[in-house]
């Protein structure tokens, strides 16, 4: 709902509330058998509680307090709670399908505003739905495409990444690109095993072979230049090599000095970095700047689900390793938006032991299950 809340109304907040009051509304339908929280994510839980409880008692001593911020912690630790709690054992590939359509309809949506003229631009970079910024479009397509690899038949998934990664490219946003490619080749790696090269899966490689085509043939004999200016942009003034990874380097400094005056407990949810107003572009900078060592209380229990994935399901640990471009390069850290909020349920849900039902595809309105 994040992103279609960016879409109509400019922000996601309003939608991303009916989505909790959705998700309540749905739990109290269900069965309480169904009702499970594991271990690693209830320590997860727990550790944005305490995050918040310290930050806030440290924010008071100091006479700062940044309600808003308290507000986003609270919504975003019910809203994962809720969507454990609703995702069972069997249903977390329609709960994937769900989570990518509507990313991908705002994809189709924003490639069409964009070659017509109708959102504007940031310093020469296509600006994403509701005039919002470019990275945090690239970030909801990334999540859509890891959600999507897990989820869809090869069809279905060619047909939502080819929007998804136009709009990516439109939107300059690097590292969303750098994980969507990560996504694509795992993805490519274990279908076409899967399937040994059926119809479906030489459709996705055809089709995701002329996209590259068409590219490189819309630049004609310098496609080269065209990946290594136009895609990474290695030499702009901006945002290239000499840039110190895009002005990122002055906010990492800051958040690590943060961290060292107060390493065991942070700054406070009320941390800004210094020199770069968008944040810290780093989400484990951003933990230990806001909360010091006490951010483990989220890594941690990530780490322990996500070792759970790896011996139980390979590809699924692949493409969430794919997602780290945008750990290590963006700073959503306690956030509703559909990232890293898909990838938080991702990690949690299959390291409680959710299993990956049939791959599905889209028709219309309806899920249809592969036989």
């Amino acid at each position: 709902m994040g992103a279609a809340g960016y879409l109509l109304l400019g922000t996601a907040l309003p939608l991303q509330v009916l989505g909790l009051i959705l998700k309540a509304g749905l739990l109290l339908r269900e069965r309480p058998t169904r009702f499970a929280i594991g271990r690693d994510q209830g320590l997860f839980l727990t550790g944005i509680g305490v995050l918040a409880a310290v930050s806030f008692i440290m924010n008071v001593g100091t006479g700062g307090f940044d309600f808003r911020g308290y507000l986003v912690y609270g919504a975003v630790a019910a809203s994962v709670c809720l969507t454990l709690l609703l995702v069972a054992r069997d249903d977390f590939t329609q709960y994937a399908v769900g989570f990518v359509s509507i990313p991908y309809a705002v994809a189709v949506v924003h490639v069409f505003l964009a070659v017509s003229g109708g959102v504007d631009d940031h310093f020469g970079r296509v600006l994403y739905v509701g005039n919002t910024h470019p990275n945090l479009g690239g970030e909801i397509a990334s999540a859509a495409v890891l959600l999507a690899s897990l989820s869809l038949r090869p069809r279905s998934f060619t047909v939502v990444v080819i929007p998804l990664t136009i709009s990516v490219l439109l939107l300059q946003a690097r590292a969303a690109l750098a994980c969507i490619l990560l996504l694509v080749l795992v993805w490519a790696v274990y279908e076409f095993r899967r399937l040994r090269w059926s119809r479906g899966a030489r459709f996705a490689a055809v089709s995701l072979l002329m996209l590259m085509v068409m590219s490189l043939w819309t630049h004609g004999s310098t496609g080269a230049r065209f990946v290594r200016e136009d895609v990474l942009r290695v030499s702009d003034e901006n945002r290239g090599i000499g840039s110190g990874f895009t002005g990122r380097v002055e906010p990492w400094g800051s958040a690590w000095e943060a961290f060292l005056e107060t390493p065991l407990i942070g700054s406070g949810i009320d941390f800004r970095a210094e020199g770069d107003v968008s944040g810290v572009h780093n989400a484990v900078l951003y933990g230990l700047a806001r909360h010091g060592a006490l951010s483990l209380l989220i890594w941690v229990p990530l780490v322990r689900a996500f070792a759970n994935i790896w011996y139980r399901d390979r590809k699924a640990s692949l493409c969430l390793l794919a997602c780290l471009p945008l750990v290590f390069l963006n700073d959503r850290f306690i956030n509703l938006n559909p990232y890293p909020f898909g990838m938080y349920v991702t990690v949690l849900a299959l390291g409680r032991g959710s299993r990956l039902g049939p791959l599905q595809r889209i028709r219309g309105r309806h899920m249809v299950k592969q036989g």
